[in-house]
């Protein structure tokens, strides 16, 4: 069974691949995974899949594509995509992989280039600062004590001041 496992850091670059690895009428659902993650698989039309079910695989396949989708978001010409994808995974049915193999391409392009284009982008997916210090003891508290949603808050975080220093940097120098 083709599937792909999406956390925080899949790319849109690998969720573009595994849409275009599927045919085009193939459906796409979604099921909860540990520690956050949400896989996405080709569901079968063998299985009858009824109320609940149903829709708590198309609830998780329309997060995990979200989730992928927000590295991308706020990118030059990203808007009218992402509104394609959003379109699409709004709909009551199964998304479909021939429908969004397309937009998540053309994202995953977006993307690329402008990962490829930042400065120091090896250092960038390196630097993930996965300590915290315990407010009573002082001290350091390793990833292993944080929960799954806690971990994924403290990285975001951490994205952010990056970039803000990096951005930063940059207008001192002009």
């Amino acid at each position: 069974m083709r599937q792909l496992t999406v956390g925080t850091h899949t790319t849109p670059i690998e969720l573009a691949d595994f849409f275009n690895r599927l045919s085009a009428d193939d459906e796409v659902a979604g099921k909860p995974g540990k520690e956050g993650t949400v896989t996405l698989y080709v569901s079968s039309g063998t299985t009858p899949r009824h109320g609940s079910r149903k829709i708590r695989e198309l609830v998780a396949a329309r997060v995990a594509v979200e989730v992928v989708l927000q590295h991308v978001t706020g990118m030059p010409g990203a808007r009218p995509l992402l509104h394609s994808v959003q379109a699409q995974l709004a709909e009551d049915q199964a998304p479909k992989a021939g429908t969004l193999a397309a937009p998540l391409t053309n994202l995953a392009g977006l993307y690329s280039k402008t990962v490829s284009a930042l400065p120091h982008q090896d250092k960038l997916a390196i630097t993930r600062v996965h300590f915290l210090r315990d407010a009573e003891t002082g001290d350091e508290a390793g990833p292993e004590n944080l929960s799954a949603e806690q971990a994924q808050v403290v990285e975001k975080l951490i994205d952010k001041l990056l970039l803000l220093s990096r951005s930063s940097g940059r207008s001192g120098k002009g």
